[in-house]
């Protein structure tokens, strides 16, 4: 039996450049859009992967959970997302055991309700219990960088869906670009 067969090189150039591929998708191309953000966040909270859902969380809302942070100036708290996530993940940890997430809550997007701009998007969802409806919230996000972060969550009444219709998206672009670029 002869065993001299040797993996032709064009074929790990092949694995090489697929592998390259892959990335640039997953870094550059796949972006989650705000719905997919804020359905993350939530998933994840359900899930107890705290970690996950700091992720999705704007270095400003984390300022405001940790007040360590508050006087920081936005470009501090960008360059230092990694530390905030990991703290934020410590507070919903002491916030789950402390107040914990009744079981069975999902969470239900209405698309027909997302406004997005070039740095901030609005978001419209119900959570559930079950089958029956706990709230409906609206998340505010900000793209920071590459993506859109949640930066608030509000409670919403229904007879209020016309106003996120006609909210002016473009002052609150402007409004977050300001706090972007300060």
């Amino acid at each position: 039996m002869d065993n001299n067969y040797r993996v032709p090189q064009s074929l790990l150039a092949l694995v090489v450049i697929i592998l390259g591929a892959m990335y640039y998708y997953a870094a550059y191309v796949d972006i989650p859009t705000p719905e997919d953000t804020v359905i993350e966040f939530y998933e994840a909270y359900f899930n107890q992967d705290y970690s996950l859902a700091a992720e999705n969380i704007s270095v400003f809302w984390a300022a405001q959970l940790l007040p360590e942070y508050a006087d920081q100036e936005p470009a501090e708290l960008l360059a230092d997302r990694s530390t905030l996530e990991a703290e934020a993940a410590q507070f919903f940890t002491m916030v789950e055991q402390q107040n914990p997430t009744p079981p069975d809550v999902s969470i239900a997007v209405n698309p027909a309700y997302t406004r997005n701009g070039e740095y901030s998007a609005l978001v419209v969802y119900e959570l559930t219990q079950g089958s029956e409806p706990i709230s409906m919230e609206i998340a505010m996000l900000i793209k920071e960088t590459d993506r859109f972060y949640i930066i608030n969550i509000y409670p919403l009444q229904e007879a209020n869906l016309k106003d996120v219709q006609e909210f002016d998206m473009d002052a609150l672009d402007t409004d977050f670009k300001a706090i972007l670029e300060s």
